[in-house]
């Protein structure tokens, strides 16, 4: 069995938390497991003897015991004794029937975490890094967000909807297909309507011009481009603001 691992960071806690998936599409594979990563947690982990070793396709991960035993019987396995230090998950699965909950594993992802990842697939597009895109995705990026680009495409001015972009003079605002394909990076372009399965139907970019009207700035919306196969390739169509 193919097992999938990402791994949450959390910015505001002293555990990371470590998602399994299986199979080529990486479907969601019980509950997540709490990870001990910095030096005091493992250290007081391991004086209380709540950790044990997991190692999981040759990485070893020191999960959090309690933790671990929920994932275990969230897939329908027994809990391990409370004196077993290290075992290797493939094996313990391995013939084993287990309960899988048929969703996405990265549906157990936390919003934080997956805006992230579509902000830092938005760089990689704007670098034209293909293999930065799917290391993104496979992180549990969107495919559907909404990412905003400045006119110059200036690296350090990529931001996210949350920030204001009226001040750039003008933005473009679409999904990643559409602006890997305004881009020119259609390698990416082709690669990202192969995931999501030739479906572009919603894939689209508008485009902003700001002025400046009694003492504010505006923005003003000047065209709009929808995904197209046209010619043997994908493409942006683009109309006017009416």
């Amino acid at each position: 069995m193919t097992i999938t691992t990402i791994i949450e960071s959390g910015d505001h806690t002293i555990y990371d938390r470590l998602h399994l998936g299986y199979g080529d599409g990486a479907q969601k594979m019980g509950t997540s497991i709490r990870l001990h990563t910095n030096s005091l947690s493992k250290f007081f982990g391991c004086l209380f003897n709540k950790i044990i070793n997991v190692e999981i396709d040759g990485v070893l991960y020191k999960a959090n015991r309690n933790s671990f035993n929920k994932h275990l019987t969230s897939i329908g396995l027994k809990k391990v004794a409370s004196t077993t230090e290290f075992l290797v998950y493939n094996q313990l699965i391995k013939d084993k029937p287990l309960k899988i909950d048929h969703q996405s594993m990265v549906t157990g992802l936390s919003s934080t975490w997956r805006w992230n990842m579509t902000h830092k697939m938005g760089i990689a597009i704007l670098l034209n890094d293909k293999a930065g895109v799917e290391q993104c995705i496979r992180q549990g990026a969107s495919l559907n967000k909404i990412l905003y680009y400045n006119k110059s495409y200036d690296l350090d001015q990529y931001i996210s909807p949350a920030r204001n972009c009226r001040e750039w003079g003008g933005y473009d605002a679409g999904t990643p297909l559409a602006l890997a394909l305004l881009l020119g990076h259609k390698t990416i372009a082709a690669r990202l309507a192969q995931i999501k399965n030739q479906d572009y139907s919603t894939d689209s970019l508008e485009r902003y011009t700001t002025e400046f009207v009694q003492g504010r700035t505006c923005a003003k919306f000047s065209q709009r481009a929808h995904v197209v196969f046209e010619n043997n390739e994908l493409a942006l169509r683009f109309t006017d603001a009416t």
